[in-house]
């Protein structure tokens, strides 16, 4: 940060104000301390550490993810990608209550749906229950399968009645 004091023209003795004022700005604009705390370990900041919504990681190679619904949705249903910290139920329903959509795409007449350019990492998808109308709900599938190095592993679906869910995850294969 003090490189970029220097560049904007700040004299010498004025970058330890520049670098004091862009930490001010983030705690009072982000919430968020650009300070890590001094430990004899290395330490994300708190707000890595306790984020309930999960991270995308966007580092390596990219896989395209499609899977399709076991039952007929009402014109118009879009299927939402949630990122997510572990794969349990539990989490998988806080994080679609409580954290935004990665991205929705619609699932068309058929059923299918499919998510481009996906990074290794923990997802959930989800539809409301009432996707279906009055008929019998259904779930997301996503099919297994190696590509390019990676590996898609579904490891659950179902959900209760206000969502329909499938957990998967994208990892390197080893």
């Amino acid at each position: 940060m003090r490189l970029s004091c220097f560049k904007m023209g700040c004299p010498r003795h004025f970058s330890y104000l520049c670098v004091l004022t862009i930490i001010t700005l983030s705690e009072i604009l982000i919430g968020c301390s650009l300070i890590w705390p001094h430990t004899s370990e290395f330490s994300a900041p708190t707000m890595f550490q306790e984020n309930p919504c999960g991270f995308l990681n966007i580092a390596g190679p990219l896989v395209n993810v499609s899977g399709h619904v076991t039952a007929p949705v009402q014109p118009g249903t879009m299927m939402e990608l949630f990122v997510v910290r572990n794969t349990s139920l539990d989490t998988a329903l806080f994080t679609v209550e409580n954290c935004p959509a990665l991205i929705a795409v619609p699932v068309d007449t058929d059923g299918a749906f499919t998510f481009s350019s996906l990074p290794i990492g923990d997802y959930v998808v989800m539809l409301p229950g009432d996707s279906f109308g009055n008929k019998t709900q259904g779930f997301p599938i996503i099919p297994e399968f190696n590509n390019s190095g990676l590996e898609v592993g579904t490891l659950w679906h179902g959900g209760n009645v206000e969502y329909s869910m499938a957990a998967f995850s994208i990892h390197p294969i080893h």
